[in-house]
């Protein structure tokens, strides 16, 4: 109602200045609201319980807590600190060195905001004040490989227990692989002095430490390991034998057998005789009629026929059981050990696996892509290879291909869980391989003769022409040398490809992709373009080999190297470098785009695991990349400058792409242009 001694105009005028005003008042009292600081989280519980979405919004931090872990570093960002208060424990990722220095056991009062972190929250932009000295968590609980390979415990103050297999160090830290009873796991911790940790081998022990976990660079978990304060936080629950070799001896045929009182994996005792030793990588023995093949980093000599005392912790190997983290004891004796006469199909029952035996077979190619010198064989029907250790690789076996060699070595039998016996369920053996000691392993019974199928063909063309006196006799020979053309055609062009591809993975060998790659660097020398290589590595292959076997690492690699395969243009060349690294090629490209397609390339092969047996085997590669524009020949500098870029991104964490231009190196005379 509008007042009667009022104008209807006032009354408007006055009602909207009114309004305004009001409005003003609630502005001035929401705004102090809406620039109120973020609350400042003072418990490591509530700062690593937070979302990322939450984390990322930098809410102060300020904490009192106790070092659990920390391995400092000249620069702050590289200095690993893990903090407890009574709630939980957090990863604080510093900023600056803290004056005065902290140590482990400290209190300290940790200051920065909240992050999301590469996979958990994180303390971001850290800094430590020491305030007294303090005592580490008196209790930690038990945790198993499930829940920390869950990311239950991320960061957090654990307990796990286990059996030392192996204690290394590399002048920075000691490393202690456990077997725990749901998988295997390392604890690593500051090496502070060179103390001598080996008596611990085969002891089980419980340790305290914050739990690492390990991820890629998707924020996706891929293992876990604990990081421990000292020697201090580990107990031993049970000695290792004092006297290891005085243990009783077991059969080897024994290995791995049932056992109700069967528990964590100790260390087991056997006896043998040398049948291969590559040193420092493999030992292989036989007794009684049956064999066994050890990995070691020993490297003291031995030759075959040596008997030895023989200490490993068993596990599964590709057929038969094998043993890890191995050591030996010669016996001072002797002991003859003939090789067994087998065919293939023999071979093939797995009734031979790791023991010595000799095999005739024809020599059909050189894999010159395997790290280890390798040699193709056919025997019938069937594709077997031998092998070489490293060592032997600039002593190529120079044979003839077609020659007929017998090969004496260890039968390493390959099979996997998707091959068994229909009737016995028992696994089935796919392929084998023949271990070698040396060249004198491979003895030549028959040189391949002057008619090959190269000089064949021209004999049968030859005799054609003389042959054609008569229409109908020349007919007949046409069509039978036309038939002996096809076999032989046919014959050379998979002779052809076993020795420029890889026989495992289809891919092109070193051989032939370093080939490619001087192609490219011709084209490119003579357009005035850029070449573009990458050298890819799967990450943490060998405990792949380690823990499923040789046949689970094969199928990796088959079905890596058919994704790769996919990933890159028809233009490109792709190759199986050596073991499981594979180089790339990429025509005319510059740097900048090489980097670019390698992150697809990355992607394609690491964004989904590798189906083996009902698993699943999360894989991750780590790719260097390099580029030129070429005024003379620099490939092998080319392909050296990407093998140090991808060393640099394993360093890195790995699962990464990591181009030489970013690396300090010294300049190159055969690059035109720079990286």
């Amino acid at each position: 109602m509008i007042p009667a001694f009022l104008p209807v105009k006032v009354y408007r005028k006055i009602r909207e200045i009114s309004m305004f005003l009001a409005l003003l008042f609630v502005s001035s009292q929401l705004r102090p609201l809406a620039s109120a600081p973020h609350p400042t989280l003072t418990s490591a519980r509530v700062a690593h319980g937070l979302t990322a979405e939450e984390a990322s919004r930098h809410y102060p931090i300020r904490i009192q807590a106790v070092v659990t872990y920390y391995d400092p570093s000249p620069n702050p960002r590289h200095s690993v600190l893990f903090i407890a208060d009574s709630s939980a424990s957090i990863y604080a990722a510093l900023i600056a060195t803290p004056t005065p220095p902290i140590k482990i056991g400290d209190l300290v009062e940790v200051t920065g905001k909240s992050g999301p972190g590469e996979y958990a929250p994180v303390i971001d932009y850290a800094q430590a004040r020491r305030i007294s000295a303090a005592q580490l968590p008196s209790s930690a609980p038990g945790v198993s490989m499930a829940s920390m390979l869950a990311g239950e415990v991320d960061a957090q103050w654990v307990e796990i227990q286990g059996v030392v297999h192996a204690v290394h160090a590399d002048g920075r830290h000691v490393y202690f692989d456990l077997a725990v009873r749901d998988g295997d796991i390392t604890a690593m911790m500051v090496q502070t002095n060179q103390a001598d940790f080996s008596s611990l081998v085969d002891a089980t022990v419980a340790i305290r430490g914050n739990e690492g976990t390990v991820f890629n660079n998707q924020r996706q978990l891929t293992g876990a390991h604990l990081l421990f304060p000292g020697i201090d936080a580990l107990r031993v629950l049970k000695p290792a034998p004092s006297a290891p070799f005085d243990q009783p001896v077991q059969p080897l045929a024994g290995l791995l057998h049932f056992s109700p009182s069967s528990g964590l994996s100790h260390r087991v005792h056997v006896q043998g005789t040398v049948t291969l030793h590559w040193p420092g990588r493999m030992l292989c023995v036989e007794n009684d009629g049956h064999g066994l093949c050890a990995q070691t980093d020993q490297a003291d000599p031995l030759a075959r026929g040596d008997r030895v005392n023989l200490l490993g912790f068993p596990a599964l190997g590709a057929f038969t059981p094998t043993l890890l983290h191995a050591q030996y004891k010669p016996l001072n004796l002797q002991a003859a050990v003939p090789p067994v006469p087998v065919t293939v199909d023999q071979a093939l029952t797995g009734a031979q696996d790791s023991r010595l035996v000799s095999i005739q077979a024809r020599l059909i190619g050189h894999d010159e892509s395997a790290s280890d010198p390798t040699i193709a064989l056919s025997a019938g029907d069937s594709i077997l290879s031998a092998v070489l250790p490293r060592k032997y690789l600039a002593q190529s076996l120079l044979l003839p291909e077609g020659s007929v060699v017998k090969v004496t070595g260890i039968c390493s039998t390959q099979a996997d869980g998707s091959h068994r016996d229909s009737t016995s369920g028992f696994p089935v053996p796919t392929s084998i391989r023949i271990l070698l000691q040396s060249p004198a392993d491979v003895a030549v019974l028959h040189k391949p003769s002057w008619w090959n199928a190269s000089h064949t063909l021209r004999v049968l063309a030859l005799a054609l022409l003389v042959a054609l006196t008569g229409l109908s006799r020349a007919t007949i020979l046409a069509q039978r040398v036309k038939r002996q053309s096809h076999t032989i055609r046919d014959s050379e062009a998979r002779f052809r490809h076993l020795a420029t591809h890889d026989a495992l993975t289809e891919l092109p060998n070193r051989a032939s992709v370093l080939q490619s790659l001087e192609i490219a660097a011709g084209i490119a020398r003579q357009t005035g373009g850029s070449v573009c290589v990458a050298l890819i590595d799967l990450d943490h292959f060998k405990h792949i080999n380690d823990t499923f076997g040789h046949v689970a690492g094969d199928e990796v690699l088959r079905q890596a190297a058919r994704r790769l395969a996919s990933a890159v243009r028809s233009t490109d060349v792709i190759g199986r470098y050596g073991g499981e690294e594979f180089l790339i090629v990429f025509n005319d490209m510059e740097l900048e785009n090489g980097i670019a397609r390698c992150e697809l390339v990355r992607q394609a092969l690491c964004d989904r695991p590798i189906r083996w047996n009902d698993q699943d085997l999360a894989i991750t590669c780590s790719i260097g990349v390099a580029a030129a524009r070429m005024v003379q020949g620099p490939v092998p500098v080319l392909v050296s400058r990407a093998d140090d870029a991808m060393y640099a991104a394993k360093s890195q964490g790995r699962n990464r792409v990591v181009s030489a231009s970013s690396l300090i190196a010294a300049d190159l005379a055969c690059f035109a242009g720079g990286m």
